[in-house]
């Protein structure tokens, strides 16, 4: 029928089916009340009109998956041979040590101070664009500078 396998709908939909037959109508409505704010349904926003809907694939293994493999080559491809590879390890060391100091406190991360895939422009993975931010703060600041 067309649909790849690989993104999830061909699942997703025979997942659907399957809750539509086994669940009475309380049970569905309950369901639906329950799932409201998850996906988007007091924006009024539905279906491929709703912000995160990318190809129904958003928050599943394969998504996250890629996500995190673009990231890894954005690095990749920003990281000068030139750069300080043992000055770079250090931030990633001083993280490890300072997360198992005060794992139950405060957990850090190593944020690029100029994001890798900034919409304007785009920093290099080299050490003087690195520094240690706690995990919410670095959260919060997403891929702005």
């Amino acid at each position: 029928d067309g649909k790849s396998k690989s993104c999830g709908c061909l699942r997703r939909e025979k997942t659907i089916e399957r809750n539509k037959e086994g669940n009475s109508e309380e049970t569905r409505q309950k369901i639906s009340v329950a799932n409201k704010g998850r996906v988007g349904w007091m924006l009024g926003v539905k279906g491929k009109n709703h912000p995160g809907y990318k190809h129904g694939l958003v928050g599943t293994k394969g998504y996250n998956c890629a996500q995190a493999m673009k990231h890894k080559a954005a690095k990749l491809q920003q990281t000068l041979p030139w750069a300080d590879q043992d000055a770079i390890l250090l931030y990633y060391v001083w993280r490890d040590i300072w997360n198992m100091i005060l794992s139950p406190y405060l957990v850090f991360e190593v944020d690029h101070i100029i994001p890798l895939q900034g919409e304007n422009v785009r920093g290099l993975h080299v050490e003087n664009n690195l520094q240690l931010l706690p995990l919410g703060k670095n959260r919060s600041k997403g891929n702005r500078i």
